[in-house]
């Protein structure tokens, strides 16, 4: 596994995601989450990004920008929404991909990286600073998180495991579940 070095990364203002997306118009909207929404963006340079935009009522928190990557969610993949459909063998080579990312994340990047239901966190060194408000979606949650809110890499390979499962047999995490 090769870890990219040098990787560049750039802070936005506020005003550049705004313009970007339409003041963050509904039509823009790609995608939702337990967290906030996802906007479709256009920068001036005429680069497509997608902006996570966290749900924190009046306070000022920090939205994230990825590069946009067409062809619907990751759920749509799984799940055959809008006429697509992924192979079996695709869907391994991403749950391969994607474990080998998450074991870097955990035991190569220095400070370790915890995903944190949606976006990523330095994991502390001190034990005691793990604990984190119970946020997510039910299904995906560590049990023993959501008990504790000590966020551990255990639980982002519980969470990992589950999305695995769902991958791998295109079942929704709460399909034949009792309400």
């Amino acid at each position: 596994m090769k870890a990219q070095q040098g990787v560049a990364f750039r802070i936005f203002s506020e005003e550049e995601l705004q313009q970007a997306t339409h003041r963050f118009d509904e039509q823009q909207v790609i995608g939702h989450g337990g967290h906030g929404k996802v906007y479709k963006g256009v920068l001036k340079a005429e680069v497509e990004v997608a902006v996570k935009r966290i749900r924190q009522g009046n306070v000022e928190v920090p939205m994230l920008v990825y590069e946009f990557i067409p062809n619907g969610t990751l759920f749509d993949l799984i799940h055959g929404n809008h006429g697509r459909h992924i192979s079996l063998d695709a869907r391994l080579r991403i749950a391969c991909e994607s474990a080998e990312a998450l074991a870097y994340l955990h035991s190569c990047a220095s400070p370790p990286i915890l995903h944190d239901f949606g976006a990523s966190i330095l994991a502390p060194s001190d034990e005691s600073q793990f604990v984190t408000l119970v946020q997510g979606t039910c299904g995906y949650l560590d049990p023993e998180y959501m008990q504790t809110c000590q966020l551990t890499d255990k639980s982002d390979v519980y969470s990992f495991g589950v999305v695995i499962l769902e991958f791998l047999t295109r079942k929704k995490v709460w399909q034949n579940r009792p309400i």
